[in-house]
């Protein structure tokens, strides 16, 4: 939260673009896009309102901050609007969310239409939940602490959704709503695991990527199907416009794709809808000569450093990694020490040593990284690397990647403060509030 940066100002939201076709628009939960200067918050960038907090791993009960020794004393991150607040303590997060999302339903006027954010704490860390939860979740896991703490965080979150379910019914506007959930990304692995699936959260390994989600609606000709097409969580803009009756203007600077007609098609006419076909999981360039190459570089400049990231194009994935450490990372994911072992996993070692991953998975290439190719469709867990067997693919694949990497936009002020820490963000000078006002330029 010391970093000097947001979502660049030139840079629409879905929030702008639902508001401008008559939306009223509520965000209730965590803003992760930038605070520094109010010109990045959340009434700023096409909500109406704003009830939340302005950095991750929120406490549950204090609404407070704090980070090793940077930051060890809590601070408190809630804000309503541009506001900072401190008078929510005490109260569980998710039920303070759920709270000031039924207000917002039930003050709402039904004859304009509604967009409601609700990008809550839970489940991140650090985890914690109500007595009563956590005793329900004690009987489900009574002798393993961490999977009672993750199982009492969820049930505390369900309660929230199905109130603010009801609240929707009660108003007669849940047969007129398209309810979207979507996680943000793979397990963490101290909590849980995405066995089979290799890697979990930090990792764009499957396990890292595939996240549970689901769209419910009575506008959607198909009911309870399961869709096996790619959707990239840049998708819901687009996606979200398109069935409010809007467009996104062609040639933007906008990846995700507008998936509606796809949601919205028949089974007769399914094999028509627009499809997602490729997609890019991450891009990551460490370790160069120059601050050059940084964001928008030269196809060369992208080749000079450490790569990490990975790209889909059909049933084809290229994974790419900078080192053997980040090579275990992505098995160390599955059963790493301190990790929560699913039954059927225990008894493997959870131990794999780089040079056996190196030569069974991942190729070592001229270029110093190691690089993979894998068919999703056969291999999902991705453990047969088709590097030799498929040249032209992983040679196509590659150029895709990397020149994904040539068209990296940088966020908001990078060029100022190249996310070095700013000292006057520390909460010391804003009476223990992390809030805005510490970057008075908005570029």
């Amino acid at each position: 939260p010391d970093r000097a940066y947001g979502l660049p100002l030139n840079q629409p939201t879905v929030s702008q673009s639902l508001r401008n076709l008559g939306y009223s628009t509520h965000l209730v939960g965590e803003w992760h896009l930038g605070f520094c200067n109010k010109a990045y918050m959340p009434t700023r960038r096409g909500f109406d309102s704003f009830y939340g907090h302005v950095s991750g791993r929120m406490d549950y009960f204090d609404h407070t901050y704090s980070w090793g020794k940077e930051y060890p004393t809590p601070s408190y991150v809630m804000h309503n609007n541009t506001s900072p607040i401190n008078t929510t303590r005490g109260t569980y997060s998710t039920f303070l969310f759920e709270r000031r999302a039924r207000e917002i339903i039930n003050h709402h006027n039904t004859s304009q239409p509604l967009f409601l954010f609700l990008p809550v704490t839970a489940p991140h860390t650090p985890l914690k939940a109500p007595y009563k939860y956590r005793k329900i979740a004690a009987k489900v896991f009574p002798n393993n602490r961490r999977r009672r703490d993750y199982a009492a965080v969820l049930l505390a979150l369900d309660k929230s959704i199905a109130a603010i379910v009801k609240a929707l019914k009660r108003r007669e506007m849940w047969n007129n709503t398209v309810f979207a959930f979507s996680s943000d990304n793979g397990p963490n692995p101290t909590y849980g695991a995405s066995y089979p699936l290799r890697g979990a959260k930090g990792s764009f390994m499957e396990g890292g990527m595939r996240v549970p989600a689901f769209v419910h609606g009575r506008v959607f000709p198909r009911q309870g199907v399961r869709d096996e097409m790619i959707f990239h969580i840049s998708d819901w803009f687009p996606t979200f416009v398109g069935l409010a009756g809007g467009t996104m203007r062609p040639g933007g600077i906008l990846h995700g794709k507008d998936l509606a007609q796809h949601l919205l098609a028949t089974e007769s006419s399914i094999g028509l809808a627009p499809r997602r076909r490729d997609m890019l999981y991450f891009f990551q360039v460490r370790e160069l000569d120059n601050d050059v190459c940084q964001f928008g570089m030269s196809y060369e400049c992208c080749l000079t450093g450490k790569l990490s990231g990975a790209y889909r194009h059909g049933d084809l994935k290229v994974v790419v990694v900078h080192s053997e450490k980040a090579l275990l990372k992505t098995w160390w994911h599955v059963t790493g020490p301190g990790t929560w072992i699913p039954p059927w996993l225990r008894g493997i070692p959870t131990f794999i040593s780089a040079r056996y991953l190196h030569h069974s998975w991942l190729k070592k290439m001229p270029d110093g990284n190691f690089w993979g190719l894998f068919n999703l469709k056969n291999d999902p867990n991705e453990e047969t690397n088709l590097i030799a067997s498929q040249p032209v693919y992983f040679n196509y694949l590659q150029r895709r990647l990397l020149q994904h990497c040539t068209m990296a936009a940088a966020p908001s002020l990078w060029d100022k403060h190249k996310r070095r820490p700013v000292k006057e963000a520390n909460p010391k000078y804003h009476g223990n509030f992390w809030t805005h006002g510490w970057c008075p330029e908005a570029a």
